[in-house]
């Protein structure tokens, strides 16, 4: 017979090639996941935060410019309105703020003209935002959530506390 000088690997063998294999790739199958799944889980947080440091700037933004606010109701959370005395004639501005799509819009009008800006991303529901106004000072409450990669739910919040401006007690007439 011409199988004796043949030489091949024991089934013994295979079996323990397949499992020294099987130990090798396992924290390699683990590491390579979890370099994909983690950043993807980062940029969704990222994402999270972006929305509300943008929302928590025009907010602030339009209550510091504010001499009120008229609380709105659903969809409608607010609008604030000042007039703007460095044109000549002085001119009443108006924002809005409200709820569309599972998005935070905000709505500007000044001098005949709007514009219309999604504000803030991932705010689900109607009640993840709140408005209070006690005096001059508003505090709005804001919360996004998003499901992650990985169907995780995540979510961040964040409050904001406006010191709006005074009425002035007699109107100004521009110059």
């Amino acid at each position: 017979m011409a199988w004796k000088n043949e030489r091949g690997f024991t089934l013994v063998e295979l079996v323990v090639v397949l499992a020294i294999l099987g130990m090798i790739m396992a924290p390699l199958t683990t590491m390579l996941y979890q370099s994909v799944w983690i950043p993807s889980r980062n940029t969704d947080k990222l994402d999270l935060v972006h929305d509300l440091r943008q929302v928590t700037r025009w907010i602030s933004e339009d209550g510091r410019r504010a001499q009120e606010f008229t609380s709105g109701s659903n969809p409608a959370y607010g609008t604030f309105s000042w007039v703007d005395y460095t044109s000549s004639p002085p001119v009443t501005c108006t924002v809005r703020y409200y709820f569309e799509n599972s998005n935070l819009m905000r709505e500007s009008t000044s001098n005949g003209s709007s514009s219309t800006l999604a504000v803030a991303y991932n705010i689900n529901h109607y009640d993840d935002i709140s408005f209070e106004l006690s005096g001059n000072k508003l505090t709005v409450a804001i919360t996004a959530s998003m499901e992650a990669t990985g169907g995780e739910p995540i979510s961040k919040d964040t409050t904001v506390q406006v010191q709006m401006r005074p009425k002035p007690l007699v109107e100004v007439s521009a110059p």
